[in-house]
């Protein structure tokens, strides 16, 4: 897949243990092949290659249903308590 600068990303965390979300802010086409530039925060910044990241959705664009579920989630907890 091909990245240009300003796409939102979802790319594996300092620790490789977990996701982090970024913007692509530099693309650097070479011969060994596509490097990204990813912008994960205040001048937090690392390159990946286009396998080790992929698509995601802008903050903005990520479904409500992400409160529906918190919800959800909230509402079993406290059946259970119960």
């Amino acid at each position: 897949m091909e990245y240009k600068v300003g796409d939102w990303v979802k790319c594996p965390g300092k620790s490789r243990k977990c996701w982090v979300y970024g913007c692509v802010v530099v693309v650097n086409n070479n011969a060994t092949g596509q490097r990204l530039l990813v912008n994960r925060g205040y001048l937090n910044r690392d390159w990946y290659s286009p396998d080790e990241i992929s698509p995601a959705l802008k903050p903005d664009q990520i479904p409500e249903q992400v409160d529906e579920l918190r919800d959800a989630l909230q509402k079993m907890a406290q059946n259970k308590k119960e």
